[in-house]
């Protein structure tokens, strides 16, 4: 009766038209067109249960609701195709890959089992020859310390024979010693009485000497003595002769002066004849 009166037919089908339009605007809003294919399925659901919910108070009881087709451009549907397409291939490529890795590490498994196996058989073999190695220097070092015990042995005797040979020539060198000694003391003093006696011969001789010069000296300083009061006496008779020629020619100057008349001598040359003319009369006057 609602439904009747309310709805009715032209106005359902004009709802159903206008709720599925608003639910797939709502829809492409919602996704993207990379996933619109696959939510076929989950759009009918959710329409059909917005319908129900809408039209039951008008008793109207929506069952189901199909999506028939999803209709995109060419091109975006061309490229949602490929997409899809290297989807899948990335897809398988990643199973490939995981496959390949698989194989990877189980031949890198073996690989290091067999290391492992290797390294076990190396280490038993370097312990083995580790023992033998220890064995063969335990067994060296024992011959090595018995040699070293006997060359000690050898070595101590002749350490003590070596000891004694020294002590028998430490002996002998010292009786040489004071053999040598002995003759040495008395050649030294020979040897030195000879060389006082030579040397009293020698300064006995240079004393000798020495008088013979210094009286030579003594009689050659009398000499000189002499022959300097000589000279003395010499010298005074000459400078004697000398102060008297130069008075006779003093003399004799005053003399052609006196006979020329008298002359009149200026200026600074005759002032300076003048000078030394009395000067030498002067001194001449008092050496007299």
């Amino acid at each position: 009766e609602k439904f009747a009166f309310e709805m009715g037919a032209a106005r359902l089908d004009k709802y159903l038209y206008f709720q599925v339009e608003e639910s797939l605007r709502t829809l492409v809003y919602g996704v993207t067109h990379e996933r619109v294919n696959d939510l076929k399925s989950e759009f009918a659901m959710e329409m059909t249960t917005v319908l129900q919910n809408k039209l039951n108070m008008y008793g109207v009881e929506i069952s189901s609701v199909k999506v028939t087709d999803v209709a995109l451009p060419a091109d975006l549907q061309k490229r949602l195709g490929q997409t899809t397409a290297f989807k899948t291939k990335i897809v398988e490529e990643r199973k490939t890959h995981d496959y390949n890795l698989q194989q990877l590490n189980n031949e890198h498994a073996q690989k290091m089992k067999d290391v492992e196996q290797m390294f076990l058989l190396e280490e038993k073999t370097l312990k083995a020859q580790l023992e033998r190695y220890t064995i063969e220097m335990d067994e060296k070092m024992a011959i090595a310390a018995s040699e070293r015990t006997v060359a000690l042995e050898k070595a101590v005797g002749q350490k003590e024979v070596a000891i004694t040979e020294a002590k028998g020539d430490i002996e002998v060198a010292v009786y040489t010693g004071r053999m040598n000694k002995n003759e040495l003391v008395t050649s030294t003093e020979i040897e030195e009485d000879r060389r006082v006696r030579a040397a009293y011969q020698q300064a006995d001789a240079k004393v000798i000497d020495s008088r013979s010069q210094m009286n030579s000296s003594k009689f050659r300083a009398q000499a000189l003595e002499a022959e300097a009061e000589a000279a003395g006496v010499s010298a005074q008779q000459t400078e004697m002769k000398i102060r008297h020629e130069q008075r006779l020619r003093l003399a004799t100057i005053d003399a052609e002066l006196a006979a020329k008349g008298r002359r009149v001598i200026s200026g600074e040359d005759g002032k300076s004849l003048m000078s030394g003319f009395v000067a030498v009369k002067n001194d001449l006057m008092a050496r007299t």
